[in-house]
């Protein structure tokens, strides 16, 4: 008599809760990306204060233009007026094939290091390389590539679009011993960017 109702209440509390929207594989790279900016925070909540006072948001206004200017295949995207979800959104259909979203770290003022978030395995490739190449160029304590946390949000929109991508946060801007210089981290990402595009097709 209740056989449907306990169907039901299998089908309910029993449901593959997985991620359906995993795309069959990402996009690959290619020689020449697009390689979308994305400034953490927004105006009207700007983020953690560096030991000078300035919050992540315009920390990132100080570097990310002037890296746009003197990159190719580089667009800054803002979260100011949308989402976290509609700016990755915007990046990919500008036709982004590498998405990076720039914050600072930040905890009590003696921690330390640099590190890259993702949602998924297929994106460690990407913050790995990133990574490596920001921890070779500072010197900076290694706090490794980790999965989920507060980035989910970004890093799986990135995901479900099918493109490579990844949150970055070189440095503790509390820590008067981790701080890096806007000045010091505009010259590694305009660098690292023009190597990815200086690629032989």
């Amino acid at each position: 008599m209740f056989g449907w109702i306990k169907r039901l209440f299998k089908k309910i509390f029993h449901a593959d809760h997985s991620d359906h929207s995993r795309p069959i594989e990402s996009k690959p790279i290619p020689n020449k990306p697009k390689i979308a900016l994305v400034r953490g925070h927004k105006r009207s909540a700007p983020g953690a204060l560096n030991i000078h006072g300035v919050s992540e948001y315009d920390y990132y206004s100080e570097i990310l233009p002037q890296v746009f200017e003197r990159t190719e295949n580089t667009r800054e995207f803002l979260r100011d007026g949308t989402t976290i979800e509609g700016a990755i959104q915007d990046a990919v259909n500008w036709g982004a094939d590498i998405i990076i979203e720039f914050h600072c770290d930040a905890y009590n003022g003696s921690v330390n290091g640099s590190s890259t978030w993702i949602y998924d395995e297929s994106q460690r490739a990407i913050a790995s390389d990133l990574l490596v190449d920001w921890l070779n160029f500072s010197g900076k304590s290694n706090r490794g590539v980790k999965k989920g946390g507060r980035a989910t949000t970004s890093t799986r929109a990135m995901y479900r679009n099918g493109v490579q991508g990844c949150l970055f946060e070189p440095f503790f801007g509390d820590n008067a011993n981790d701080y890096v210089p806007p000045q010091v981290l505009q010259i590694f990402l305009i660098d690292w960017i023009n190597e990815k595009q200086s690629a032989k097709a």
